[in-house]
């Protein structure tokens, strides 16, 4: 039988909507502040990279000159590595409450829940399991009405970005760690070192947009399919457990 108008049809347990928004709103602010200071590591990087190759080049750079630039480089690096600290664990909330929700729109997961949390720590999983879990988020999250398990929207665009430059920045960030070993007082080596944080600084700002925009889309993708199943424009979030 086919609901009336005034009955929507509701797949899924809609008691098990976790509320999305605001978890959505403060990460979004976190990967501001996280754009902004890492663009404070370009900045203070290129400026200690610049006074070592003055350094080097035997021109106008001192050698107290480039000490403060590098406590300065240092200072930022340390601000973006507190943002990053609380960016991650805000992150993962979200990624878990989003998985969870597939269960209130009538598209579980494949996986359980927990797994969008576990998948973070596996060794090798965590190459691809986040990945898997981030389409599932996307595509089951689409607004318009299926029956249950049904695939949802294929166009993962939003999550191939996202998870390509998150790869990317972590190779990055690795090759600046290890290139940084074993580089004791040679300055030119210390330069390229410095180079290669700089290029992992681009790639993070480029990495911090591409999940900025999968959080943003997927959280109102998620918004609007649970109003249009329950018949409503904005449906009252609540916390049940999953």
């Amino acid at each position: 039988m086919m609901p009336s108008p005034s009955e929507p049809a509701v797949h899924g347990d809609a008691s098990r909507w976790k509320q999305l928004q605001s978890p959505a709103t403060f990460l979004q602010l976190l990967y501001g502040l996280f754009i902004v200071a890492t663009s404070a590591v370009l900045v203070t990087g290129w400026a200690y990279r610049s006074a070592l190759l003055d350094i080097a080049a035997s021109r106008t750079g001192t050698l107290s000159d480039a000490i403060q630039r590098e406590d300065s480089f240092i200072a930022a690096s340390g601000l973006l590595g507190g943002i990053n600290v609380v960016l991650v664990v805000a992150f993962i909330v979200w990624f878990w409450r989003a998985y969870a929700n597939l269960k209130a729109l009538g598209r579980p997961g494949r996986r359980k829940t927990g797994w969008a949390i576990a998948a973070w720590v596996i060794p090798i999983g965590n190459f691809y399991i986040p990945y898997q879990i981030g389409s599932e988020i996307w595509r089951k999250s689409s607004a318009a009405d299926g029956p249950p398990g049904s695939p949802g929207d294929v166009n993962v665009e939003p999550v191939i970005s996202w998870w390509a430059l998150f790869l990317l920045m972590g190779l990055v960030n690795q090759v600046a760690f290890f290139s940084g070993r074993g580089v004791g007082d040679d300055v030119e080596k210390m330069a390229a070192v410095v180079g290669v944080d700089l290029v992992g600084a681009v790639v993070s700002i480029a990495a911090a947009i591409a999940a900025l925009r999968f959080v943003r889309r997927a959280t109102a993708r998620q918004q609007s399919a649970i109003g249009m199943r329950v018949g409503m424009s904005e449906y009252p979030s609540t916390d049940g457990d999953t």
